[in-house]
């Protein structure tokens, strides 16, 4: 079981890379922040080519610390964040549950990801805005079959 590291002086045994990836507005910043420094921001701007946080956890008596490079969501800078896939121990793939269309390109954000590491990646799916329950557009056995269709490859 993973806890919080009350040291954070010391030096990591193992450093991680995850990529968040998913359209824009779909609350990426919002999660990884959540993540980090147990923060809450209604009003947070949009992110500009990419931003990394880190957070430390002990995991089986190992300290790691896990380096999680946020992107940005929008096409235009699709491109430029291909280039950090590169390297990557996990991805997070999130999409908005009140946003279908949100929820129809997580197979492209995924496949996009998966042409570029050919590494054996941990993957999470993230379905976002819970708290919106009755603007869901995306029902929870939705993204659970799109979910285990990606934890399977």
């Amino acid at each position: 079981m993973a806890q919080y590291d009350l040291n954070p002086g010391k030096e990591a045994d193992y450093t991680c890379k995850i990529i968040i990836l998913g359209d824009k507005g779909v609350g990426k910043t919002c999660v990884i922040q959540r993540f980090t420094d147990n923060v809450f921001s209604f009003n947070q701007m949009p992110t500009i080519t990419m931003d990394i946080k880190s957070r430390l956890l002990y995991v089986n008596g190992k300290l790691c610390k896990l380096k999680i490079w946020d992107t940005a969501g929008q096409e235009r800078f699709r491109s430029i964040t291909s280039n950090y896939y590169r390297g990557s121990h996990g991805v997070i793939v999130v999409y908005d549950i009140t946003d279908k269309k949100s929820f129809e390109h997580v197979t492209r954000w995924m496949d996009n990801f998966d042409q570029l590491v050919k590494d054996d990646v941990i993957r999470l799916l993230i379905g976002n805005k819970s708290d919106l329950k009755k603007e869901r557009m995306v029902k929870e056995h939705q993204g659970q079959k799109v979910g285990q269709l990606y934890a399977n490859i």
